[in-house]
């Protein structure tokens, strides 16, 4: 097995462990899980079936993409009705979930450098081994509110 995200190694255990519930604590497998995919290309992405913590019946449709350099990536995504409190919720429990699974060292930041029509909000963790990007966006001609979550490996 590749390396397990140092930062994230115990993502599930340190969840449980910092008080967080059964559902964070399998959110942040999932996306440990979503990592390793993208780092070791040996999972197809459709068996990256996973909810978001206070939406599990909601399963995420992931996968793959590179970027011009090569570096591989697992992108989810979830939708819900236009602007709806249930995203809004989806999205604020997935953030508290990987802050609360993180290594404490890590910072999740607010990334706004876009120009969107449409509502959008992102949070970034960083680590020495990659990336985990959770956001929210509105679009407005399709009446839907999406979740997108981004993990990349850093070599």
């Amino acid at each position: 097995m590749a390396r397990i995200w140092g930062s994230f190694i115990g993502l599930a255990v340190t969840g449980a462990i910092a008080g967080g519930s059964a559902q964070a604590s399998q959110f942040c497998a999932d996306v440990a899980r979503a990592m390793v995919a993208a780092e070791t290309d040996k999972m197809p992405a459709a068996d990256l079936k996973f909810g978001l913590p206070g939406a599990l019946d909601k399963y995420a449709s992931c996968s793959f993409s590179k970027d011009l350099s090569g570096a591989r990536s697992t992108n989810c995504s979830w939708v819900f009705p236009y602007r709806s409190a249930a995203a809004e919720q989806a999205f604020g429990q997935a953030v508290d979930a990987l802050s609360a699974c993180a290594d404490p060292s890590v910072d999740i930041v607010t990334d706004q450098q876009v120009n969107h029509p449409d509502s959008f909000d992102l949070r970034l963790l960083r680590t020495a081994d990659g990336e985990v990007s959770v956001s929210i966006k509105d679009k407005a001609e399709r009446r839907s509110t999406y979740i997108f979550l981004r993990t990349t490996p850093l070599d």
